[in-house]
């Protein structure tokens, strides 16, 4: 992964999974990342800019789309590396119905200690160690073009506060568990930083 910024990894995985068209939505450090992409000729693909004014969050800038497509849109965020395949998800959407996939990965985490029970003043158990499961979000998603106008134009929207929008007007919204590598460098990033 040395020299090459993280989006072109995820850029070169979707041309390599069949896509074409890109939309890359830019607010900070927006003209760096112009100046490095250009029109993505030097991918054979074609890029669109959003440009956001101010910060939109993650489906905040799917506003700009709105009319603009008739197919599912593949959403995910720069700061992550997966083996995920964009086709697979693709087609799991489709033949799921989905009107939104969220791309979810299991995640197990252990209790350094041993855990106390307590009932009715007693302890009743210790449990050592216990490792509890539970899925994260992998920060992908598939967005059907008809969502699009549940989203305020130039008005931040995280995908969470979306999705629980969507779930309220009983829309179809689906897990993609994967098992498949996945890493969130932003999270490694700010813990090498702590």
């Amino acid at each position: 992964y040395k020299n090459k910024a993280l989006i072109e990894h995820i850029i070169i995985k979707a041309k390599n999974d069949g896509f074409r068209n890109i939309y890359v939505s830019v607010n900070y450090l927006k003209n760096k990342i112009i100046n490095q992409l250009k029109d993505g000729k030097k991918f054979g693909l074609k890029f669109n800019y959003i440009k956001e004014k101010k910060k939109l969050g993650t489906a905040g800038c799917l506003s700009v789309l709105k009319n603009k497509t008739k197919y599912p849109v593949i959403v995910t965020n720069c700061d992550i590396i997966s083996s995920i395949s964009f086709s697979e998800l693709l087609n799991f959407h489709k033949k799921e119905k989905s009107d939104l996939t969220v791309v979810i990965k299991e995640f197990k985490s252990q209790n350094p200690f041993g855990e106390i029970k307590i009932k009715n003043k007693r302890v009743v158990d210790i449990i050592e160690k216990p490792i509890s499961l539970s899925y994260i979000n992998a920060g992908i998603y598939v967005v059907n073009p008809s969502l699009f106008r549940y989203i305020p134009k130039n008005k931040f929207l995280n995908m969470n506060s979306f999705i629980t929008t969507l779930n309220k007007k009983k829309k179809k919204v689906v897990p993609f568990p994967i098992t498949s590598r996945w890493s969130d460098v932003s999270d490694k990033l700010s813990k090498n930083n702590v």
